[in-house]
């Protein structure tokens, strides 16, 4: 078996988790994560992951295993030098942009990846070009390649992550309020009104990364003075943060009729307010 087979039979299970940049993503939460993101698809999905698939297909083929004096592997060689060097050419401009504070974490793991992937580029066309393959050379080509594996791994789920912050846009939906109340036998039993922000199926708190909630208190119609207040999760204790938030009104009074409306926070600002949520006092 030719010894050139270690390094090309991985490479198509490497081209298999490529991923490439959306067009859509180019309307940002900032203008900063808008020109990255454009930057590295221009740099990235339409330079260098074009040449590297190229790299893949050639560095694939079966001639690959025939023999090193055969007319046809000779052949293979000649293709797969320009083709490295198509690979080495196109990564400097992406290691050579500048992140955006919402790709911070993504950014470096990329470069990471990329400077891994020349070492190894560099260290194939040198085995390719060779007129005696070394098998030390070939033992760290293949510790390489799954050092290569890993960091694109940790770079891809990384980007994905940053990518759907970086994409965030703020609720347009509400929660669904449940009202409760409790009283103060140590203050002749005053009354304490209890509102907890709820998941529905068109609000999911989770999923919308919500930071928090304002929201107004109304006493007998939507047309009377609001109690304005907010309520930020960076607030609650880590105890908190585990059931459902909730706020609460004290010194309501017996068959009183109160009214509430929230709206919700994430990073990328705040959603509409709900419709009012109205409950009556025991």
């Amino acid at each position: 078996m030719n010894t050139a087979k270690i390094r090309f039979g991985v490479c198509l299970a490497l081209s298999a988790i490529f991923i490439t940049i959306p067009q859509s993503a180019f309307a940002e939460n900032t203008p900063e994560d808008t020109a990255y993101s454009k930057n590295l698809a221009s740099k990235y999905t339409e330079v260098f992951y074009v040449v590297d698939n190229a790299y893949v297909v050639i560095a694939n083929s079966p001639d690959a295993n025939l023999k090193s004096t055969s007319t046809k592997y000779k052949a293979w060689v000649k293709k797969m030098i320009p083709a490295i060097d198509k690979v080495l050419a196109s990564i400097p401009a992406v290691i050579a942009l500048t992140t955006s504070p919402g790709y911070a974490k993504s950014d470096p793991l990329l470069k990471k990846y990329l400077k891994g992937l020349t070492t190894e580029l560099t260290l194939k066309k040198k085995i390719l070009l060779a007129k005696k393959v070394v098998n030390s050379d070939l033992t760290k080509d293949a510790s390489l390649l799954s050092l290569i594996t890993k960091d694109m791994e940790a770079w891809s789920a990384a980007y994905l992550a940053d990518s759907a912050l970086a994409n965030l846009s703020a609720p347009t939906t509400w929660p669904t309020v449940n009202f409760s109340f409790s009283r103060n036998p140590d203050k002749n039993n005053e009354l304490t009104l209890y509102a907890t922000m709820v998941d529905s199926v068109t609000f999911n708190q989770k999923a919308l990364q919500v930071t928090g909630y304002t929201f107004e208190w109304y006493e007998g119609s939507i047309s009377a003075t609001p109690i304005p207040s907010k309520v930020l999760m960076s607030d609650l204790s880590e105890e908190q943060k585990k059931e459902p938030v909730f706020v609460a009104l004290s010194g309501v009074v017996s068959k009183g009729t109160y009214l509430f409306r929230v709206a919700a926070l994430n990073s990328a600002g705040q959603g509409p307010w709900s419709t009012p949520f109205t409950t009556t006092m025991p």
